[in-house]
C-alpha cells in the first residue's frame, strides 16, 4: 500500500508513513517463530542463577542445541496458562524450580493434553510467550494493514502513523492519522486530526482492539472514543465479527469528524468556571481519573500553554489531561486515560454534568 508522504507538522513528531512502519514491523515477524509444544517437560525448562555461565539469572529452555531465555512476558504468559484458583504467581515460590514443577504437572496432565496443546514464540534470543492452541496468531504488519486497507478504501487521505510498543511487541499501539488539521483556529503543530486506533500485542499480552478518536499535535498522543471500541481476544471463532465490527466504525469516521470539529471548536474559547487544579482534585476524589492521570495532568495545568496562557479555558485543560495520559507507566493506562478524557469533555452534558453525575455516584457509595 502506498501512501502519500508525512506532512512536515507530523513529521516532526516521529510520526511514520504507512509504508515505513509496515516495513520495520515485517523485519521483526522475519525474526519470530511460533514452535507447536505438546509436552512441557520435553522444553527442559528450569532456573539457573547469574554465574561464570549465565550474565543474568532466568527461567531457561533448551531447543536443540541452544538454550533460549524465558521473558518475563513468556513467563507470565506460562502462568496464565496454568490458570486455577490455588496457583501461586510464579515470583512467589521460594524454589523457582518448584514453578516449573508445577506448570509440568498441570500442562502435561494427560486430560488437560486432550484438549490440545500450546504454542511458544521466539525472537531467535528469547522465548517471548506460551498460548493456548486455540488462539490466532497476527504479527502487527498483518493487522496493521488490513485496516489501512479499510481506511483507505473508505476515508482516503492518510497523514502516517504514531507508534508506541513495549517489550518486542509484547503492546503495541498504532495510531493512524487521517485528514487535516481540525483546529483552523489553532497553528498545526498544536491542532488535532481523526485518529484510528489499533491496540494489540505479538505475544499475548492484551486483546486486540480498535478505536476511533483524535491525534493530538500538541501532546503527540490521542484521545479514544470509547463507544467506537471493538474488542477481540485472539480466540478462533471471533476474528471475523472483530474485523466487522471494526469496519462499522471506520464508516463513522465522516460523522465523528463533524462532531468533533463542531465540539472543539466550541471549547476552544469556553472559559472554565473553576480553576483547573480543583476540576481535576473532583475528578480523582470521584474516581474518575486515576491517582498517576491526576498528578500527570495537574502538572500539565499549572504550566502555561502553548501560546503562553495560563489553563482558562475546556480546551486547555483537555491538552493537559491528554498530556498527562502520555506519561503514564503503561500502555494500558495510557489507552484508558485517553478514553476517560476524551469522554469528559464530549459526553451529553460536557464536563461539568460529568463531575456532577461522578460525585453523586461517590456519594451513594459511601
Amino acid at each position: 500500500l502506498q501512501t502519500q508522504p508525512v506532512p512536515d507538522e507530523l513529521r516532526l513528531w516521529g510520526v511514520e508513513s504507512v509504508d515505513d512502519v509496515v516495513k520495520r514491523l515485517k523485519e521483526r515477524a522475519n525474526h519470530r517463530r511460533t514452535v507447536s509444544v505438546d509436552r512441557v517437560a520435553d522444553l527442559g525448562l528450569r532456573w539457573e542463577d547469574e554465574g561464570p555461565t549465565r550474565s543474568k539469572s532466568g527461567y531457561f529452555a533448551r531447543m536443540g542445541e541452544r538454550d533460549y531465555r524465558l521473558s518475563d512476558g513468556a513467563v507470565k504468559s506460562l502462568n496464565r496458562l496454568m490458570s486455577g484458583p490455588q496457583l501461586k504467581h510464579w515470583n512467589k515460590y521460594q524454589d523457582r524450580n518448584a514453578f516449573v514443577k508445577a506448570a509440568i504437572n498441570i500442562l502435561d496432565n494427560p486430560d488437560r493434553r486432550e484438549h490440545g496443546g500450546m504454542f511458544m514464540r521466539h525472537d531467535g534470543l528469547e522465548i517471548n510467550c506460551f498460548l493456548p492452541s486455540n488462539y490466532v496468531m497476527r504479527d502487527s504488519h498483518e493487522m496493521l494493514t488490513d485496516f489501512v486497507g479499510m481506511l483507505d478504501d473508505n476515508i482516503g487521505d492518510i497523514r502516517g502513523v504514531s507508534s508506541s510498543e513495549e517489550g518486542y511487541g509484547d503492546r503495541c499501539i498504532y495510531r493512524v492519522i487521517m485528514g487535516d488539521n481540525l483546529m483552523p483556529a489553532a497553528r498545526a503543530e498544536y491542532g488535532q486530526y481523526m485518529m484510528f486506533m489499533l491496540s494489540m500485542s505479538e505475544t499475548g499480552q492484551c486483546d486486540s482492539t480498535t478505536s476511533l478518536g483524535l491525534y493530538r499535535t500538541v501532546c503527540t498522543n490521542s484521545a479514544i472514543r470509547e463507544q467506537t471500541l471493538s474488542r477481540w481476544n485472539n480466540r478462533s471463532g471471533g476474528e471475523s465479527k472483530f474485523y466487522d465490527a471494526t469496519g462499522e466504525t471506520i464508516r463513522m469516521t465522516g460523522y465523528l469528524k463533524s462532531q468533533f470539529s463542531q465540539v472543539f471548536g466550541e471549547l476552544f474559547n469556553l472559559r472554565l468556571e473553576h480553576d483547573p487544579i480543583e476540576l481535576l482534585n473532583t475528578m480523582q476524589q470521584g474516581k474518575i481519573i486515576t491517582r498517576e492521570h491526576w498528578v500527570t495532568s495537574k502538572v500539565h495545568a499549572e504550566l502555561p500553554t502553548e501560546d503562553g496562557r495560563p489553563c482558562t479555558t475546556h480546551y486547555d485543560l483537555f491538552n493537559a489531561m491528554t498530556h498527562g495520559a502520555k506519561e503514564l507507566s503503561s500502555l494500558n493506562a495510557r489507552e484508558q486515560a485517553e478514553q476517560t478524557t476524551l469522554h469528559l469533555f464530549t459526553a451529553p452534558g460536557g464536563l461539568y454534568q460529568e463531575l456532577r453525575s461522578a460525585m453523586n455516584r461517590q456519594r451513594i457509595r459511601n
